[in-house]
């Protein structure tokens, strides 16, 4: 009998895609299309709501930095309310990145190392802000291809 599994590829081997673009510019129907093609895709929009989400990991931190006034009575983040926030103050923006931003990468490298054990012929990172995003770009070695 034919063995139908892939060959195993070491995880270096393993195309890594950095897919970004504003809001509506297509992000999710391009994703949709790689993952019928057999794309590994991890949404960090979709990581930055969990972590935000009601007992996210983000949200002590957040609570502690910016007060209970940022969270919704479930203990999630007041999104309306951080986003008045930081799009009026730099220093809240960068104690906000802060906060997240590790936490997003880091669980997008869990997910990534955990798919690669599929042996997806790629994996897709999906950044909106990947070009002004250091933890991506700025690494060695390189998280994205």
């Amino acid at each position: 009998m034919a063995n139908t599994q892939q060959p195993h590829r070491p995880l270096q081997r393993i195309l890594r895609v950095g897919l970004t673009g504003g809001i509506g510019c297509g992000k999710n129907a391009v994703a949709a299309h790689l993952q019928r093609l057999g794309a590994l895709i991890i949404d960090t929009d979709l990581i930055a709501h969990e972590i935000t989400g009601k007992n996210g990991l983000a949200m002590p931190t957040i609570k502690s930095q910016f007060g209970e006034d940022f969270l919704q009575p479930d203990g999630s983040l007041d999104r309306g309310k951080m986003r008045t926030l930081v799009f009026n103050d730099s220093k809240a923006k960068l104690a906000l990145e802060q906060i997240t931003h590790p936490l997003i990468h880091q669980k997008s490298q869990e997910i990534a190392t955990e798919g690669f054990k599929q042996h997806p012929p790629y994996v897709v990172f999906m950044v909106p802000l990947l070009s002004e995003s250091g933890p991506w770009l700025n690494q060695n070695p390189a998280k994205i291809d």
